[in-house]
């Protein structure tokens, strides 16, 4: 006599396997790879041999709004063409930096949209504070003898700025970061900064 296994019990074995299956794979949350990267960069720091003190001020920077870590490129020995194209630059940056995760792969379709925000809130962000340096120390000044190039540069930069912070495409905003990138190099060997 052939035994015969019930269909019932083959499906709630199946079932039984996908669901231990499921509770087996655990996608991170945000705060967990936050707090594995923070364990591994300071297990890395100490091993580079820096203080407690170096690895809080480096914790201490990270944890700034990122307006407050460009506003660090402002340094008081600097003249105000230095800080300003330390700004764009380093808003560059971090705005590439962004905009190079949105490719990454992704659990969701949610995490890209989180992703291709921090871009655009990148881009805001650099507008407000680049900008307002520039209101402040470059446009109004005539006694920079550079003020012509560093105009050019900075519509150049914004340009760049504003496709990001509208989400054009990718080609739109790689012209426009190529040129304000070829600008700033030739102002750079130019004043050998």
């Amino acid at each position: 006599m052939k035994h015969r296994i019930p269909l019932t019990a083959v499906a709630f074995s199946v079932i039984s396997i996908f669901i231990s299956g499921c509770q087996a794979f655990h996608v991170k949350t945000p705060d967990e790879i936050k707090a594995e990267t923070r364990i591994k960069m300071t297990a890395d720091m100490r091993a580079r041999g820096l203080s407690d003190d170096e690895i809080n001020q480096t914790f201490a920077y990270i944890d700034m709004p990122y307006k407050k870590q460009l506003e660090t490129a402002i340094r008081s020995s600097s003249s105000p063409a230095e800080n300003f194209i330390r700004l764009m630059s380093k808003s560059h940056q971090s705005c590439e930096f962004k905009k190079g995760m949105v490719s990454l792969p992704s659990v969701s379709s949610f995490d890209v949209s989180n992703r291709k925000h921090d871009v655009v809130s990148c881009a805001y962000d650099s507008k407000s504070v680049v900008s307002s340096y520039f209101i402040a120390n470059i446009k109004y000044k005539d006694e920079n003898p550079n003020k012509a190039d560093l105009t050019d540069i900075y519509v150049k930069w914004l340009s760049y700025m504003d496709a990001l912070s509208q989400s054009n495409s990718g080609t739109v905003s790689e012209t426009l970061a190529a040129d304000y990138k070829s600008a700033s190099r030739k102002y750079e060997i130019k004043s050998n900064i």
